[in-house]
């Protein structure tokens, strides 16, 4: 005869686990989203500062320095090297490589021990224009009035009231009330912006 089942026995411990199955295929790309709607405009920002003027810098400069200037009263050219009277040599000067339309400057500086009662007035000329340098009728481009040294004013800075062409000659006048004989010195410079 047959007996009836026993109970259950209990449960075994856990299996290892089994080895990965294969990587899965590769799934298809989603649909793109809808664009956004766009953004309120920002506000309006504030108005900048003007800029500095004369922050496009000289596109030309000449230097002129005398050290040890001729005795004399009159009105003299500065050379480079030194002065000349004006009548003897009415057309030296600087050749201007640009046309100074935009603005011209010219300022000069006294060094040196100079007479106190001396007064000695700086002037930019053009005496010449063109290729061929055809002379012309000396036409004042600075004020007269408006750069004089002494030994109080030992710096002055005019602008010039007239334009200034390319291969124009441009030439520095001094002339002043005491003869020239102090071993001191007179420094010019010219810039320009076209």
């Amino acid at each position: 005869m047959v007996g009836l089942p026993g109970p259950v026995g209990p449960a075994g411990p856990a299996g290892a686990d089994g080895a990965p199955g294969p990587a899965g295929e590769k799934g298809e790309r989603g649909d793109k989203g809808d664009r956004g709607e766009p953004g309120p405009q920002g506000e309006t920002g504030e108005k900048g500062d003007p800029g500095k003027p004369g922050t496009g810098g000289a596109v030309y400069t000449a230097n002129f320095a005398v050290t040890a200037p001729p005795g004399g009263v009159g009105t003299y050219v500065m050379t480079g090297s030194g002065l000349t009277l004006q009548r003897s040599d009415p057309y030296f000067g600087a050749v201007m490589p640009v046309a100074c339309e935009g603005g011209f400057t010219l300022t000069a500086i006294l060094a040196g021990e100079v007479p106190a009662d001396a007064a000695y007035t700086v002037t930019a000329h053009r005496v010449a224009s063109g290729t061929a340098l055809d002379h012309l009728d000396v036409l004042p481009i600075t004020d007269a009035s408006q750069c004089v040294l002494n030994d109080g004013e030992r710096t002055c800075s005019t602008p010039a009231t007239m334009p200034v062409a390319a291969n124009d000659v441009v030439q520095v006048q001094v002339s002043g009330n005491t003869a020239f004989n102090w071993g001191g010195g007179l420094y010019v410079n010219l810039s320009c912006k076209p």
